[in-house]
């Protein structure tokens, strides 16, 4: 399945009289975009189909609801690989979400308590397209940064993007797609709640890393 593109799923209706039909966007992290009508169409056989538009890269699940005139109703979901488009996007950074689902960019604190965890979402904006998009797949590659011999105060797991602290001190991740690098500043401490707005890991910041890292 393309990105930025109406890509069509033919559907069986059994020979049921059609009320509606919604389609809305999951992933591992949760809901990318809710339900929204879609239309039924029909092809020169006759055969029927939808057409839909990707609201992430990666594997994602396209999720239908189909409501019929007898009330009943019947859900697919139909997992998809979207494949990113090979132009670089205008602009790509990194946001995280807490437990709060509060999503932010720019340094995450954390500490051993409620702010133990957040889950990294790299965010891809192209032209033409409204909303930033996630990128979700395996085109994204991560790395650990932290000062020289000193052990990562966080785990992270690539595959969930999940990062959880694990000692106090700070550490980088940084994250390249289509050529374009993005970075968010993990500072670990025993209270999130009194971290400093000066920890955003600026004595180790590599030089290419641009003021996005300040932002809370």
């Amino acid at each position: 399945m393309l990105f930025g593109e109406r890509n069509r799923i033919f559907v069986d209706l059994h020979g049921q009289a059609l009320r509606e039909i919604s389609a809305s966007w999951d992933s591992l992290w949760g809901v990318l975009a809710p339900l929204s009508p879609v239309a039924l169409q029909h092809d020169a056989d006759a055969s029927s189909f939808v057409e839909v538009n990707p609201q992430g890269i990666g594997k994602l699940k396209l999720v239908l609801d189909f409501v019929y005139n007898d009330c009943a109703i019947q859900e697919v979901r139909v997992d998809v690989n979207v494949r990113a488009p090979e132009r670089a996007p205008e602009k790509f950074v990194l946001v995280w979400t807490n437990w709060h689902d509060v999503r932010k960019e720019g340094t995450a604190h954390l500490d051993f308590a409620d702010f133990s965890s957040v889950v990294l979402t790299p965010l891809a904006y192209y032209k033409g397209v409204e909303s930033p998009v996630a990128v979700l797949g395996d085109d994204v590659t991560f790395t650990v940064l932290t000062r020289r011999k000193v052990e990562a105060p966080i785990s992270f797991d690539p595959s969930f993007r999940g990062v959880h602290s694990l000692r106090v001190g700070q550490a980088l991740i940084k994250a390249i797609f289509r050529g374009l690098s993005a970075y968010t500043c993990f500072d670990v401490t025993p209270d999130a709640r009194t971290a400093s707005d000066g920890s955003d890991c600026r004595d180790f910041l590599p030089a290419e890393v641009g003021a996005a890292i300040e932002k809370r």
